[in-house]
């Protein structure tokens, strides 16, 4: 919100005259927290003002008041005096106040900017998640908001993205080359890559998921008075990213929505015509079930539509639609999520299915060695997945920002899969920026530490004349005692990238079978463990250990962990796959047939075999891709 010009210049002139204050004080505090919003620098603004102090002060806090970090600037200028004394002592509250109540539309009885305390537990919560979509094509270049729903899926508002799509069109269509100049933009803590710098991902080569058209002419015009238009018209779209950002830093799950009621709480967060995010909270004064539009007296801004609403729990519940002022009683509105999700279920694959959200087949070009352990070598076909849901589930719990669970623990009877699991961990990271680095067993059993370093250190980009090559080669026999700490150091240091943000390492040690484990060596590979799972950047898997030793690694090894046991095929993950895959097996009292069938094929079988056995039943159903 821009302060009045008296309040700027008052402001202004206390910051001026503050004892030790100078034009490099406050420009490096001024560029700090204005980076971020992508404002002038300090630089530019004083050239402009002819070098006069004050004026540049004056045009600085009214870029500051703009942008929604007033009282960050006093802040920061605070912490940069010699004195450091706190700026906003000395401000005048009011002016302090009447800032920091953001971009709201004054279309509502003021609240005093108060909200209560558990709200912020929701904004917190999900603020990394909300997203900013950006045109660079248009003279308004950030459009509206978005939020992550899906691996790679965003939702917004149809109305934001609508010069995108060709609604005249049965079914509608994505116009062409319309996408050229757009991106999605995470900036909120959590979401971003540090700070000022936001992660950012293109929109998919087929983009276009799911949308309903908006109530009116966009991007302003909010027909409010056609009712039978309300309840087809749904305004949102479902949108596919170029990026799995929502393996990394988490989604919101609109799966299953829950209802709405009147005089409950409701949180509206959204990006407010640029980078800075917005939110706040009232009650929902009514539900039009008939439409499924939510009527509430939350304060809104230009560029929060498409952004998502909250109840107090944090479950999204409604997408913001708009503000109506047609009518006597001037109100915002938001489309319920219930609707939404009803018109998306219709899809004949729907994307926001569970189903969606984990990995059904290994892709070809990695299913090679799977393909070739079940004897099919010249096997050139996709590789089906049956169950591993829960490892799937911690691999992206695991690629979540400051995830403590950094430690998979696989143990399984021989042909259960053991090794498959690094196949299947490197499909399911494609999409990353990740390092991901796999030793065989034939390897892991006879690699000793300084090798592991070394191989790791390669995978991280380590160059030839680095001088900790030389130092991963001790005597044999001998493991120096800091060769371990300078190792995590090395690999800290190479995975190190701009804006000192790092790439996570993903080490997959499969020992194949326990056979005594490393007999004499257990010290030196229980210290690196240790060690490596100390770093936010390490995730590691083992697997081929019995169960008895997975209980020893878990009483030694720090964090919390993921055990998994790899039982041998079972009918329910056979029953899912098919029902995921559209198998002829129509459900109900057939699958007792189909069920009483496999169980007498696989009976007695080992595990590899038990799955060669349904693979071939699979194909008669015709739930396995054939190969080309």
């Amino acid at each position: 919100m821009t302060l009045p010009s008296e309040d700027i210049a008052s402001v202004a002139q206390l910051i001026h005259d503050h004892g030790g204050m100078s034009a490099e004080v406050f420009g490096r505090s001024f560029d700090t927290l204005g980076r971020e919003s992508r404002s002038r620098l300090f630089a530019t603004v004083y050239a402009l003002s002819d070098k006069d102090f004050l004026l540049a002060i004056k045009d600085c806090v009214r870029i500051a008041a703009d942008n929604g970090f007033f009282e960050k600037l006093l802040a920061e200028i605070s912490a940069n005096l010699p004195n450091q004394t706190d700026l906003r002592g000395i401000v005048p509250t009011a002016i302090v106040l009447k800032a920091e109540k953001g971009l709201h539309e004054a279309v509502f009885p003021e609240t005093g900017g108060l909200h209560n305390i558990d709200i912020s537990d929701v904004v917190h919560a999900v603020t990394p998640m909300i997203g900013v979509i950006r045109d660079s094509k248009r003279d308004q270049e950030y459009v509206g908001t978005c939020f992550i729903v899906g691996s790679d899926l965003i939702m917004t508002a149809a109305h934001v993205i609508w010069g995108m799509i060709d609604f005249s069109k049965d079914p509608i269509e994505e116009i062409p080359g319309a996408t050229d100049g757009v991106q999605v933009e995470f900036w909120n803590p959590g979401g971003r890559l540090a700070p000022g710098q936001p992660r950012v991902a293109k929109l998919a080569e087929k983009w276009l998921l799911a949308a309903s058209e908006p109530c009116g002419t966009p991007p302003a015009n909010l027909d409010v008075t056609n009712q039978e238009l309300a309840t087809t018209n749904h305004d949102f779209a479902l949108v596919r990213i170029d990026e799995k950002i929502g393996d990394k830093i988490g989604i919101l799950d609109v799966h299953e929505p829950v209802d709405a009621q009147m005089n409950n709480t409701l949180v509206v967060i959204g990006h407010v015509g640029g980078t800075q995010c917005k939110f706040h909270s009232e009650r929902i004064h009514e539900h039009r079930r008939r439409t499924g539009r939510l009527h509430h007296a939350v304060n809104t801004a230009p560029g929060m539509s498409g952004g998502p609403c909250l109840d107090k729990f944090a479950r999204v519940v409604g997408i913001h639609e708009g503000t109506v002022k047609s009518t006597a009683a001037t109100y915002n509105r938001s489309v319920h999520m219930l609707p939404i999700r009803r018109k998306i279920r219709q899809l004949d694959d729907d994307p926001l299915s569970p189903w969606s959200k984990r990995l059904r087949w290994l892709p070809a070009p990695r299913a090679t060695e799977a393909w070739t352990s079940l004897g099919y070598p010249k096997r050139t076909s996709d590789h089906p997945i049956l169950g591993r849901a829960e490892f799937q589930e911690w691999i992206r719990r695991a690629a979540a920002d400051d995830n403590s669970e950094r430690l998979a623990l696989v143990s399984g009877d021989e042909g259960s899969g053991k090794t498959f699991t690094g196949a299947l961990m490197r499909a399911k990271l494609t999409d990353a920026r990740d390092i991901f680095v796999a030793i065989a067993p034939e390897v892991t059993r006879l690699a000793t530490i300084p090798n592991l370093f070394e191989r790791l250190a390669v995978a991280a980009g380590i160059s030839d004349d680095d001088p900790f090559r030389s130092r991963t080669r001790p005597e044999t026999g001998l493991l120096r005692h800091d060769l371990i700490p300078q190792g995590m150091e090395a690999l800290d240091r190479l995975l190190t990238k701009d804006h000192g943000q790092k790439s996570r390492l993903w080490l997959f040690l499969d020992f194949g079978k326990d056979e005594g484990w490393l007999t004499g060596r257990e010290e030196d590979w229980m210290a690196f463990l240790n060690q490596a799972l100390q770093r936010d950047w390490m995730r590691i898997v083992v697997a081929g250990i019995s169960m008895g030793r997975q209980a020893e690694f878990h009483a030694a090894l720090p964090g919390a962990q993921f055990l998994e046991n790899l039982p041998n095929l079972l009918w329910p993950d056979v029953r899912e796959f098919i029902e995921a895959n559209g198998g002829d097996t129509t459900g109900g009292g057939g699958f007792a047939e189909v069920e009483q069938f496999w169980e007498k094929q696989v009976e007695g079988l080992s595990a590899r075999q038990r799955f060669s056995t349904t693979l071939r039943f699979l194909e008669v159903l015709k739930v396995v891709r054939k190969a080309p």
